[in-house]
């Protein structure tokens, strides 16, 4: 079986794996995966670009 990142290695505790499974999704795969629902880009890249005001900002 194919693992990332040694994904596959002994964790001495759960919280071990459990900040490994974290660390690995926040930081590599949400930042690089593009989604076509955000027009291919990643979800780091999308946060990154300026947003349109609305209405509803000004409302406070």
């Amino acid at each position: 079986m194919w693992c990332p990142h040694n994904f596959c290695e002994n964790y001495k505790t759960v919280d071990e794996a459990r900040v490994w499974i974290f660390e690995y999704i926040e930081l590599f795969y949400n930042r690089k995966r593009r989604h076509s629902s955000l027009g291919q880009v990643s979800p780091h890249e999308y946060e990154q670009q300026p947003q349109p005001l609305t209405v509803s900002t000004f409302r406070g």
